[in-house]
């Protein structure tokens, strides 16, 4: 049998509140009876109902997380940096993900509700407006995190979309792209505000420098490695006066590169190549990704702190606040370096095949 409150208080010789508040730190219980208590508790393997008694008080001392696709490295990222900043501040963090489905986010919503989470941090599909509608009616505290849609009036801390597209813009003009694209997300998604709001000021800043920039240089290539690499396939057999490929993550240009590879273009030289959020992985030297950094570890933890501090001070959540993102190049985009690098070492390239300077031991 389960063992209970009252089989410590009757092995102890104490009353079930004087157990209860041994679970209790600074409670008014002795030292020495909270320790006889925690020892019978661990020898009978008891666990305290954590959940129980914090609906009691009112409070479960839980944050809900809501994200878009639990599988995709930048909101696992996400995930990881707002589970330890609530964790500091003493909360426990629940996760979902909607799939980009506005059924199953709305779905996911009313779980993170039911199970009285005090507040929600929140990535909306933007498919619909319901999800936050939802929240407002329970009276559920929750800011937008990351992005969000059109015409949002609620809390938000996010990501400065319209410096992204800038900055994109600006870098491939400056490497020399003349014919450059706009990989964005697949068909069904292109609705999301955060890819709308990037392609308009890329497109404008692209235009602002006299490079033709319209609605047929925005292609719906996807989110993940797989989608980049079938979008460069396809877009190659009709276009190959394109020189530079903007993505909408980190994966999708992974994935041209890829297909850059498997076509013989040489990124970096012949075509350059540029993502957002700038995973990890794309330090690594034989991938070295051209990337819009977004600060996702500091933008989650200021929301996850913003909205705690508003619940311990019973105070209305106003934030609205916008990261600036920052430019980081690599190989992948170094157009002009590399082309004025090619021009420079041409000349040795015939001279070192020549078989009259070889010697025998094999070096020039």
């Amino acid at each position: 049998m389960k063992t209970t409150i009252k089989d410590i208080a009757r092995q102890v010789g104490v009353s079930q509140t004087t157990v209860s508040l041994a679970f209790r730190e600074n409670s008014r219980i002795s030292a020495a009876t909270r320790q006889q208590v925690l020892e019978v508790a661990n020898r009978l393997n008891y666990t305290p109902n954590l959940t129980a008694r914090h609906l009691r008080c009112g409070k479960t001392r839980s944050i809900g997380m809501l994200v878009n696709d639990i599988t995709n490295p930048f909101y696992a990222l996400m995930v990881r940096a707002a589970a330890k900043t609530v964790a500091r501040h003493g909360y426990e963090l629940l996760i979902t993900d909607s799939q980009w489905n506005p059924d199953k986010e709305i779905r996911e919503l009313k779980k993170l509700i039911e199970s009285r989470v005090e507040g929600i941090l929140a990535c909306f599909c933007e498919k619909t407006d319901e999800g936050f509608t939802l929240l407002e009616r329970y009276n559920v505290p929750f800011l937008a995190l990351d992005t969000y849609p059109k015409g949002f009036k609620g809390p938000f801390v996010a990501n400065d979309l319209i410096d992204t597209g800038r900055l994109a813009a600006e870098h491939l003009a400056e490497a020399g792209c003349r014919h450059p694209v706009f990989f964005t997300a697949e068909q069904e998604m292109a609705h999301f505000s955060s890819f709308l709001i990037i392609e308009r000021e890329f497109g404008r800043i692209l235009n602002e420098r006299g490079i033709e920039f319209d609605a047929g240089h925005v292609i719906s290539a996807g989110l993940t490695i797989a989608s980049g690499l079938e979008a460069l396939m396809k877009l190659w057999k009709k276009d190959r006066t394109v020189d530079g490929i903007f993505c909408a993550n980190s994966l999708c240009a992974l994935g041209v590169i890829e297909a850059g590879d498997r076509l013989g273009i040489k990124v970096g030289r012949d075509l350059a190549v540029m993502g957002i959020d700038d995973l990890d992985i794309c330090e690594l030297s034989r991938i070295s990704l051209t990337a819009i950094r977004q600060l996702y570890g500091q933008l989650t933890e200021m929301a996850a702190t913003s909205l705690i501090d508003c619940l311990r001070e019973k105070r209305p959540l106003t934030v609205r606040l916008s990261l600036k993102p920052e430019l980081i190049v690599r190989e992948s985009s170094r157009l002009k370096i590399n082309h004025a690098k090619s021009r420079l070492v041409a000349p040795n390239i015939s001279s070192i095949l020549d078989p009259e300077r070889v010697t025998a031991s094999g070096k020039v």
